[in-house]
């Protein structure tokens, strides 16, 4: 209906968890469309449109577009951050600059060297243990 009047329509995806393939999706939008008005609508959760909106602004796609989405966002959800990336990063930050992990680790690494007397003892070992094919 839209072609009959003189627009154009096209379906791209993109991964949500792969940045790459969101960043060529918005790289082939701005090809495609050079110097032309855009609608865009996105498919997905408030992570993945934020995603998106970052890409095309690499892409340089940084005007003549006009956004659509399915559902409803955070007021001025743009300027907030991603609170599952936040707390995660600050997750990280806390458990790398404690000592739990670094005592895990150390307690792990015993382990493992104690188990058998070589790195090829221990992993012959550990597969017959833990490999079920």
């Amino acid at each position: 209906a839209l072609e009959g009047v003189g627009f154009s329509s096209e379906s791209l995806s993109a991964s949500s968890s792969n940045w790459g393939s969101i960043e060529s999706a918005m790289g082939e939008i701005y090809t495609k469309t050079r110097g032309k008005e855009r609608i865009v609508y996105v498919h997905g959760s408030e992570t993945f449109f934020r995603k998106v909106v970052c890409a095309s602004m690499t892409a340089g796609l940084t005007s003549g577009i006009t956004w659509l989405s399915q559902g409803t966002w955070r007021h001025d959800w743009w300027r907030k951050s991603d609170m599952s990336t936040s707390f995660h990063r600050q997750w990280l930050k806390e458990d790398v600059g404690g000592t739990q992990l670094k005592d895990a680790f150390a307690a792990f690494k015993r382990g493992w060297d104690s188990f058998r007397p070589s790195v090829e003892e221990t992993r012959e070992a550990l597969q017959d243990l833990y490999a079920t094919d």
